[in-house]
């Protein structure tokens, strides 16, 4: 009706075809453009921002926690570098990686549920068990930080700890 009103001076037949009735009804249509160009635009930024939400929440986000995890693990790998170098001794590693075994459960517990079952050719389950063979790795380790044991230190850093940790930090 508003509109019908607005445009009644430009319909044929009408003898009030004045300057000000054309221009009102041009300004009128103009604003009604910009209304709609303007909803078009908040519809699109909210659909982008929804979009940017979602990535973040199920793709980036998990992404942080497994380079939290690997970091975690690399961590651990420096604290048993450091006992066998001797700048750190045996029981402030077996304590470093006792604190490390607990950031690492945390970062796992916060990974479980956002992570889908196959997130960027890494397979979930597959993670999973890698995490257990690393996670038994850092229980050996801190027991043998905890007994001293320097030349089974060595060995142990040599070859098992690469095998089945690396993985995790590939």
């Amino acid at each position: 009706m508003i509109l019908r009103h607005l445009f009644q001076p430009l319909r044929k037949g009408r003898r009030n075809h004045g300057l000000g009735a054309r221009l009102r009804a041009i300004v009128m249509l103009s604003c009604g453009l910009l209304l709609l160009l303007s909803l078009v635009v908040l519809g699109g930024t909210l659909a982008s921002q929804v979009g940017l939400a979602r990535l973040v929440d199920n793709r980036l986000g998990p992404m942080r926690g497994l380079q939290s995890v690997s970091g975690d693990y690399e961590q651990a790998l420096a604290v048993a570098n450091k006992v066998r170098s001797g700048t750190m001794s045996a029981a402030g590693g077996a304590s470093a990686i006792d604190a490390l075994k607990t950031d690492i459960a945390a970062d796992w517990n916060g990974l479980a549920g956002r992570v889908p079952a196959r997130a960027g050719g890494v397979d979930w389950a597959a993670l999973l068990e890698e995490r257990a063979r690393a996670d038994s790795t850092l229980a050996r380790l801190q027991s043998l930080l905890r007994a001293g044991d320097a030349d089974g230190l060595d060995f142990f850093l040599a070859g098992t700890f690469y095998t089945h940790v690396d993985p995790l930090l590939a």
